[in-house]
């Protein structure tokens, strides 16, 4: 199936003239594509402007979330009566950076306070499941005042009655999805979710509703909380939980990636723990981008619970800010965990596409991954989509009669969980969440042969002739320049929302395979400039293509990670030939 590259334009609410967009890209020292791109993104002309010139947090935390003062005033009544509070996160690194933030934000309330109240914060392990447990509440008797959920929380009726029942108070902050059936359903129960009671912020993470509510209790006690210490993990865990591109959330990682760039005292601990800056032959980045955090940063925190100790990565974060000697040894484990992590993922892989068999008739690649630990699903079904970027991916292990597990998806023309839902309506499907192109996944295995002819069928219903993937505008070569890369640096693009570029008519020079035979090297040009670029990995699929010599390029443009100091590179996403009837038309 061939892939089909579209213009993204900006919507009609949104949309502005050119000359308007000159004017904003000279007023903030940007650039006028780069407004076009922050117009496709959804950001209004007021918020574009805040987003270019703010070396600040653009208004960060513009209000209370709903439910946020009710949330805070029974925690700083808690705190004041010298109550044991007990924080219950998730193994994820949005559920770590929450644990983190929720923590640290009530020790220094309750320090503030000189009060003697007791903080607990607990992280469940990957195997333990997700949610609020009932092994949890059961030890919490007799033990605890008041439970705070992070990350979580908002299907917990069953938890919430097991905890009245001990006299134990729930306070429940989230961003997931309710279900009415397991929604807490007591008026003493404060509930923090936007996709709860606030749904026009319902592009939150976790660990932002957790600020929110941290800011909040501290504003009503009048108290004035470092940000330096809280927005890199905001910032952190809004990346790492793919949330989508919004204002807010824009604010937060520029401001979270402008502490981190400062390397000041209060984010050293965040170099220190995940880009193992304490040893002396490691250099960090010259700029932290997002790319960084989502591939060097997020999965080394993931890789925590995904290889069986979420506490090592929450003790990396804590200890960094108290104890450096003690913080070295954790993030050693860590890196150590992670590089095992890697090992197994490339080997797994490896093994997982060489023995895949995907019948004509299927438009989903399925595979049983009981093999290994669930933790790593959504990383190998991803990398099946490497191979088959045509169609999703679902990598599930059986339990109970459920084929449980993750789906990933690279064609942007499918929107998986509208299908899985419709699948869901016919009873198909037992249980889906998550997001269009990420999500997860449960089918009864009674029902998983007639799930995947359903979906292929629903899938050739749709008439999806080619996948469709999306460009920000159409550029020249001699654009692409250490200059541009320093605009796009200031903006807080994310990795699945950065800037994607076509340059048409680009004449490729010269090609010579890498020495391990996986990349080319290419010499290429377009009557603005001529430059070299690595296409990684991708030496047979340049062949495949004929070895073109005139091709439309689809690039973004990244940091080399080679060099030291701040330089443009290429990051060639495809090449598309161009007939020899076409050159130079358009």
């Amino acid at each position: 199936m061939r892939t089909k590259y579209v213009l993204r334009k900006p919507s009609e609410e949104v949309a502005l003239p050119t000359e308007e967009m000159v004017k904003i890209a000279l007023e903030t020292g940007s650039h006028p594509v780069l407004v076009y791109t922050l117009l496709n993104r959804g950001f209004k002309a007021s918020e574009i402007r805040d987003i270019l010139k703010s070396e600040d947090d653009c208004r960060l935390m513009r209000t209370p979330l709903n439910g946020a003062e009710e949330a805070a005033g029974r925690i700083l009544s808690a705190i004041k009566s010298d109550e044991r509070i007990g924080i219950f996160a998730d193994y994820d690194c949005d559920g770590i950076t929450s644990g983190f933030v929720m923590r640290w934000g009530l020790t220094a309330i309750k320090r503030a306070l000189h009060s003697n109240a007791a903080i607990y914060l607990h992280y469940p392990q990957r195997k333990d499941g997700y949610g609020l447990s009932n092994a949890y509440c059961e030890a919490a008797k007799g033990k605890l005042n008041l439970v705070i959920t992070v990350d979580n929380g908002i299907a917990t009726r069953e938890q919430e009655e097991v905890l009245h029942g001990y006299g134990i108070g729930l306070i429940v902050t989230d961003h997931h999805e309710p279900k009415n059936a397991t929604l807490p359903a007591l008026k003493s129960t404060p509930i923090v979710d936007p996709c709860y009671n606030d749904l026009d912020r319902s592009y939150l993470a976790g660990v932002a509703v957790a600020y929110n509510v941290v800011f909040t209790a501290a504003r009503k006690a009048g108290i004035t909380l470092n940000r330096g210490i809280f927005l890199p993990a905001v910032m952190l865990g809004t990346i790492s939980d793919c949330m989508p591109m919004s204002f807010e959330n824009a604010c937060y990682i520029k401001a979270g990636l402008s502490f981190l760039n400062g390397k000041d005292k209060y984010t050293k601990f965040y170099l220190d723990a995940f880009y193992d800056s304490y040893k002396k032959k490691v250099n960090l980045p010259p700029v932290i981008t997002p790319k960084d955090i989502s591939f060097t940063v997020a999965p080394k925190i993931n890789s925590a619970s995904r290889m069986g100790d979420t506490n090592l990565a929450g003790l990396a974060m804590f200890l960094g800010v108290q104890d450096d000697k003690r913080t070295e040894k954790a993030v050693k484990k860590l890196s150590d965990l992670n590089d095992k992590r890697k090992d197994e993922t490339k080997k797994i892989v490896k093994d997982v596409v060489e023995k895949l068999v995907v019948p004509e008739s299927r438009r989903i690649v399925a595979y049983d991954g009981d093999a290994f630990g669930n933790g790593l699903h959504g990383i190998i079904a991803s990398k099946i989509t490497d191979s088959y970027p045509d169609y999703p991916a679902f990598v599930y292990r059986m339990k109970d009669g459920v084929c449980a597990g993750s789906v990933r998806c690279d064609n942007e023309a499918i929107d998986c969980m509208a299908m899985f839902e419709q699948l869901k309506a016919e009873g198909l499907v037992k249980m889906c969440a998550g997001h269009s192109r990420a999500c997860v996944l449960e089918v009864e295995e009674a029902n998983r042969e007639r799930f995947l002819d359903a979906f292929s069928k629903l899938y050739d219903s749709m008439d999806i002739p080619e996948v469709v993937k999306m460009y920000d505008a159409t550029v020249k070569l001699k654009l692409l320049s250490n200059d541009f890369l320093s605009l796009v640096n200031n903006i807080p693009f994310t990795t699945q929302e950065k800037p994607v570029f076509m340059v048409k008519n680009v004449f490729i020079n010269e090609a010579k395979k890498t020495k391990n035979g996986t990349g080319v090297t290419l010499s290429i040009a377009d009557d603005t400039a001529t430059v070299k670029v690595n296409w990684w990995g991708m030496a047979k699929h340049y062949e495949a293509l004929g070895s073109p010599k005139v091709v439309n390029l689809v690039c973004s443009i990244q940091q080399d990670f080679r060099m030291a100091r701040p330089c443009a590179s290429l990051d060639i996403i495809d090449m598309i030939p161009v007939k020899q009837e076409e050159q130079h038309a358009a």
